[in-house]
């Protein structure tokens, strides 16, 4: 377990296989989003599915520069990042609400939207930073150069 935890590759590997198999579970729930004056309505499956592969891509991109100097730290911060927007958009999920409530005049009026909505405002912003630290990170890599093999 420590030695899965020491690797930083390993765990957004599993956090995306993760994600697309909680798609995979998510059945028939859609997401809807009310942008402007048009109604989206998406289904969970494919929301799961980009982020899945998504996170398939940022661990591939971690395999492929496994030789460079990268930062650990930057790289834990990426993946909380990633973990804590995961488990938003699991409270979101599990929440029922799919986007505001169309039973309601206001969506004030709702209860328990509020809250959630936050949380996913924040979780988020969180998200979209740690995918700005992946990048530093990488750019930091590349400038500092490969690591020096012990032979």
């Amino acid at each position: 377990m420590k030695q899965f935890l020491s690797r930083p590759k390993r765990i957004i590997l599993a956090v995306a296989l993760l994600t697309i198999a909680l798609g995979l579970l998510s059945g028939r729930s859609t997401v809807d989003m009310h942008l402007q004056d048009t109604y989206f309505v998406i289904a969970a499956w494919h929301l799961f599915a980009v982020l899945g592969t998504l996170f398939l891509f940022e661990a591939a991109i971690y395999y492929l520069t496994d030789n460079y100097r990268q930062r650990r730290a930057l790289q834990y911060i990426h993946i909380i990042s990633i973990l804590l927007f995961c488990i938003a958009v699991i409270i979101f999920q599990s929440t029922g609400t799919s986007g505001p409530p169309t039973r309601y005049f206001q969506v004030s009026d709702a209860p328990r939207f509020d809250r959630v909505e936050m949380l996913m405002i924040i979780a988020a912003i969180l998200f979209f930073i740690g995918q700005i630290i992946f990048l530093i990170n990488l750019i930091i890599g590349f400038i500092l150069g490969k690591k020096l093999l012990n032979r």
